[in-house]
């Protein structure tokens, strides 16, 4: 009989999927669910582990041997090595509009999913941050670590990779959204201006604004590390139609306003949406497979 392996990303917009025969390196399929159905897999927290068990099932995965599991919200593994959520503002929303509450202190969704599980399966809980992250590990050749992540999704996320001996470390830095750039309505802090709201309108306007943001960015990572990246990976639904050359103009127009001559590192942007849901869905796999290799700071 065949043994899965799999991912599943919650967003506020919609569900991400995808699935793996066992021991196999790419994902056998994968796809998103929207909408009204997006909303249904998560708004009764008393079903939310049989919904998402049955959506895997529906797609082939029938005998899942792992699961890794990432959420817009905070998690906490104090209570559970497993993960536990705390707070999602997206998720309470969903299920306040169905009458429901996000349960308190916390929603232990992994220990729920397991026994619908493989006897032994792992399974765990990721903030969608750090999926984000350990996924762009896997388009940064080695020699390229430390490495900056912007994740461009609903609500943008920052995060350093590095990489040693034991595995991967994972900088959680997304205090660093408090940063401010200058916008034509005024100054605005990262967490504004690269929400997903604020970055509608042309490629142009959107990939300067990225490049606006990388230089202040790239000092916050200087103060620091007291260095500064090889490489920047753009992961998240709205970082697929950015071009280099305009991050460029930002990244110059805004280092020249501020007095600063870093160059701009190498950037790494996925071809399209797909490649970038992959890499995130296999990073919240990883996490849950490779827990012991994986340090969160």
């Amino acid at each position: 009989m065949t043994d899965w392996e799999c991912a599943i990303d919650f967003g506020g917009s919609s569900t991400k999927w995808a699935i793996r025969l066992a021991g196999q390196p790419h994902f056998h399929a994968q796809g998103r669910v929207v909408e009204a159905d997006h909303a249904e897999l998560w708004q009764n927290p008393e079903k939310v582990a049989k919904n998402l068990v049955t959506l895997l099932v529906q797609h082939g995965a029938t005998r899942i041997r792992s699961l890794g599991i990432s959420v817009s919200g905070t998690v906490t593994y104090e209570t559970d090595p497993k993960g536990c959520l705390v707070a999602s503002d997206r998720m309470t929303e969903l299920m306040s509009t169905a009458g429901h509450a996000l349960p308190t202190p916390n929603f232990p969704l992994p220990a729920l999913i397991q026994p619908r599980l493989l006897g032994g399966a792992t399974v765990s809980i990721c903030n969608d941050a750090v999926a984000s992250a350990i996924g762009a590990d896997s388009l940064v050749p080695p020699p390229e670590t430390p490495f900056l992540v912007l994740t461009l999704g609903t609500f943008p996320a920052f995060a350093v990779v590095d990489r040693n001996q034991e595995g991967l470390i994972v900088y959680n830095v997304n205090d660093w959204g408090a940063q401010t750039i200058g916008t034509r309505g005024g100054p605005l802090c990262l967490w504004q201006a690269l929400k997903a709201q604020a970055l509608e309108g042309s490629e142009e306007r959107r990939s300067q604004r990225v490049g606006r943001a990388i230089s202040v960015l790239l000092e916050q990572y200087f103060l620091r590390f007291r260095w500064q990246p090889r490489t920047i990976v753009l992961m998240g639904g709205n970082s697929t139609n950015i071009t280099e050359g305009n991050i460029q103009i930002g990244f110059q127009a805004t280092n020249q306003a501020e007095g600063r001559n870093r160059p701009l590192p190498q950037l790494r942007i996925p071809s399209d949406y797909n490649e970038q849901s992959r890499a995130h869905l296999s990073g919240a796999l990883r996490f849950t497979q490779e827990n012991a290799r994986i340090r969160l700071n």
